[in-house]
């Protein structure tokens, strides 16, 4: 099938239940929400010294700041999104593949990088690591040539892991949106959305990790 300027539609059947930017997002909070249940099970000695309900709500409690990530993680395809709808040209999607296969390496190293931290030190990643990356003697001196193994495996699993989410549950970019008010609208109603996402809300001050 062919949209209307005849480019090639691989990924998008005939007729899409959910819009591109929905799957885009649950494809996401997918992601993330399989990183939290990672995350309470390699460090679960620590974790689990509250009780039980107290960290389950980490997966409520967590949410929105997951959206905030999420929303400036979709900005990009966005952008390449309303690129392709006025004009319909491969390389725009070709742009987003590769924008997402670069998270797709990034993020698993920051999401591995986390977890080692805290069941090390009791501490979430921040920008006081950058200290120690400038000191590799130091990153290393606590990993173990067992343990840095199995974080590599682990981490080589976690992206083809996201790499076959990815292509599972994420498609129509492809698809031709059809009408020019349609897509004027949502060009102008996303960008509202990922805003607020992006604060966590209506809230005076924007949302943070603390």
């Amino acid at each position: 099938r062919k949209s209307q300027k005849g480019v090639k539609n691989y990924f998008c059947p005939v007729s899409i239940k959910l819009h591109y930017f929905l799957r885009l997002l649950l494809f996401w909070l997918i992601l993330f929400a399989s990183f939290r249940f990672i995350f309470l099970c390699f460090n679960a000695d620590l974790v689990f010294q509250n009780p039980l309900l107290e960290t389950l709500k980490s997966f409520v409690c967590g949410f929105r700041l997951d959206l905030s990530t999420i929303a400036y993680l979709m900005l990009p395809s966005f952008l390449f999104w309303v690129l392709f709808q006025f004009a319909p040209k491969k390389i725009f999607h070709q742009i987003n593949q590769g924008y997402h296969l670069v998270l797709f390496f990034l993020l698993p190293v920051l999401f591995v990088s986390t977890i080692k931290m805290y069941h090390e030190w009791e501490a979430l990643l921040s920008v006081s690591v950058l200290d120690y990356v400038a000191n590799p003697g130091e990153v290393v001196s606590f990993i173990s040539t067992a343990e840095l193994l199995g974080l590599v495996v682990f981490l080589v699993l976690y992206v083809a892991f996201s790499i076959w989410m990815y292509q599972k549950v994420v498609r129509g970019f492809l698809h031709d949106t059809g009408k020019t008010l349609y897509k004027v609208f949502i060009g102008f109603l996303l960008p509202v959305v990922l805003g607020i996402s992006a604060r966590g809300g209506l809230q005076l001050i924007p949302i943070n990790e603390s």
